[in-house]
């Protein structure tokens, strides 16, 4: 259980965000509302041992219960190390319900796994910065309500991983999926902003309307039934590059160099031009006392080059270059360049 990817954050809203993970370093991310569990027939849970809780809750997939998904509660949960501690492991039964029995009071994370698979899905909180704690009660029953899951089989046909192609607009593609009204799609490139982000389509394949840069991109597609619940995406983000000698999504830095030494004043910050830029980015900030210190707040400039024209204390300095293009979108930025003043 690894890495998150990305999250989508909506405010003011008490959704869930489901994160999934496998054992191969996959994560996902999806946005779904909690069912208020008052309005859910839940079956007879018998009443607790002393010094013990109950949880219970509904699993679905496709808006229908999902029967025999394993669940497992975990004391201590990490999305890099997995489950610690003390857990609770059942299965759904055949009307999508859980019941974990006589668990010792405290918080929980749910884990949940995809079928029969070696994918895993986990309720996340705090615009998933953070997995969502369940309390287990003592002498009582909680109730976690409904929660969609999703499979994540979806084909990627076109690109294929790993490939490396030489056209600037490409095709995309991907299998049908049963019981899919719709698809999302979503094309990020390594640096820069999303080129598609959730860009709804009815079809199972796209041919791509601006140029894409020389540069790594990842590829998500996701399946929606017509009541727009999410039923499946690719099991990961598909990876390819572009190599055209187009133009780049890197930035190349000039001055000062990488883990150079510099003098305090009149420090300038130079940078090879991007063909596609109408204006850059400049960031840089100290670090001190285990504090960032920022010196440059994304300063925009329309030349290949920014003078800090206040003299620097000694120090650890670092700085990144990004442009964008005429639609204001980001297009290419620096590696992070760090430098020091004596």
């Amino acid at each position: 259980m690894r890495k998150i990817i990305f999250v989508v954050i909506i405010l003011f809203l008490s959704f869930l965000i489901f994160q999934s993970c496998s054992k191969k370093e996959k994560i996902k991310t999806e946005n779904k509302e909690e069912t208020k569990s008052e309005s859910i027939s839940y079956p007879d849970v018998p009443e607790p041992q002393k010094g013990k809780g109950n949880i219970t809750g509904r699993i679905l997939w496709n808006e229908k219960p999902a029967e025999d998904i394993e669940i497992t509660m975990c004391q201590d949960f990490n999305m890099f190390t997995g489950c610690k501690g003390k857990e609770y492991k059942v299965n759904t039964n055949k009307d999508g319900f859980f019941i974990i029995q006589n668990a010792d009071p405290g918080e929980y994370t749910l884990v949940i796994k995809v079928f029969k698979t070696n994918k895993y899905l986990y309720f996340a909180t705090d615009f998933g910065l953070a997995n969502k704690k369940y309390v287990v009660n003592d002498g009582e029953t909680s109730k976690v309500g409904e929660q969609s899951i999703y499979k994540l089989d979806l084909k990627i046909t076109s690109p294929k991983s790993e490939a490396v192609l030489k056209d600037s607009k490409l095709s995309l593609s991907w299998d049908a999926y049963t019981n899919s009204a719709y698809y999302k799609i979503s094309l990020r490139p390594e640096k820069g902003d999303y080129i598609y982000f959730d860009r709804k389509i009815d079809d199972t394949k796209l041919l791509t309307d601006i140029d894409l840069v020389d540069c790594k991109y990842s590829l998500k597609v996701e399946a929606y039934n017509s009541n727009d619940v999410k039923i499946a995406e690719s099991s990961e983000d598909l990876k390819f590059s572009v190599s055209n000698n187009n133009s780049s999504c890197q930035v190349d830095i000039i001055s000062p160099k990488n883990k150079s030494t510099v003098s305090p004043n009149n420090v300038l910050i130079k940078w090879e031009k991007h063909p596609l830029a109408v204006k850059y980015i400049v960031y840089a900030a100290s670090m001190k006392d285990g504090k960032c210190n920022v010196i440059v707040n994304f300063a925009e400039v329309s030349e290949n080059e920014y003078l800090i024209d206040k003299p620097l204390e000694p120090g650890e300095y670092n700085f990144t270059i990004s442009c964008k293009n005429k639609a204001d979108k980001k297009i290419a930025e620096s590696n992070m360049t760090f430098f020091t003043v004596k």
